[in-house]
């Protein structure tokens, strides 16, 4: 009976070694809150005055998900991350390889990265202001200030 429950116990524990260490790890992808896109802002160079509408547009742009990608060129986008920095290219429009430069980047996808793409989004507010988001120019972001 004893060496039974030896060997018992010695599968439960090659079992639970297998689960824990050859089981692939699976993790939601970090959405970030109000605060921390505010805070992320101002870490881009946002004033503390405007920290707040930028969060509030990163919201209602990507709902905090620093991975959104809307490639839907019917509305000429191919935007990525937070503040959706859209990097579309046409033969009579190349936004994306101009914009890859200005902002010292080789891809698009490392607008993936929260302070990449809200430093890119610093960029565009200095050359265009807050209407170069549609969320801001409609009013949607209002509904996400705090």
């Amino acid at each position: 009976m004893i060496l039974k429950m030896k060997r018992i116990k010695s599968i439960l524990l090659l079992l639970v070694f297998f689960l824990v260490f050859t089981a692939p790890v699976f993790s939601a992808p970090k959405v970030f809150t109000f605060y921390e896109l505010k805070a992320l802002a101002e870490e881009a160079g946002f004033s503390p005055s405007l920290s707040p509408t930028m969060a509030a547009i990163g919201l209602a742009e990507s709902s905090g998900n620093p991975m959104a990608h809307n490639d839907n060129l019917e509305t000429a986008d191919n935007s990525y991350g937070l503040m959706q920095i859209n990097m579309i290219d046409f033969p009579y429009y190349l936004l994306g390889t101009s914009r890859r430069k200005e902002f010292g980047i080789d891809t698009n996808e490392a607008l993936f990265d929260p302070l990449v793409n809200m430093q890119a989004a610093k960029r565009i507010y200095d050359t265009s202001g807050l209407t170069a988001w549609s969320v801001y120019r409609h009013g949607t972001y209002k509904k996400y200030l705090r």
